[in-house]
């Protein structure tokens, strides 16, 4: 886990309607993200979302546990709603669906 404060989240660029270009440093590296960003009440919504920037399984659920947290705190919501993309690559099943969304209560 890491300390409070060692993740900054910084929107970079705004698109079309609620599109945004947010760039997530952490401390083994970078990460950038495009979504839809919305808020409805005390949750935040980032929908049709796509991550890139570091390897395969460099996260895990416990680092992006506490980037989930860093942005619950940045936001000052109660939640955040995490809808990913059509997967447009990748082999098997799982090419042309959306993953499963990952919710981040406070």
């Amino acid at each position: 886990m890491w300390l409070a404060g060692s993740v900054a989240v910084t929107i970079l660029d705004y698109g079309r309607g609620n599109t945004v270009l947010i760039e997530i440093e952490t401390p083994i590296g970078r990460l950038q993200a495009v979504g839809e960003l919305e808020q409805i009440g005390q949750t935040l919504y980032f929908r049709r979302a796509h991550i890139q920037g570091l390897h395969t399984g460099a996260l895990g659920r416990v680092r992006l546990n506490a980037i989930g947290a860093a942005i619950l705190r940045e936001a000052e919501v109660d939640a955040i709603v995490i809808e990913g993309g059509t997967r447009t690559t990748g082999a098997g099943p799982k090419r042309g669906r959306r993953p499963p969304p990952f919710r981040y209560p406070r």
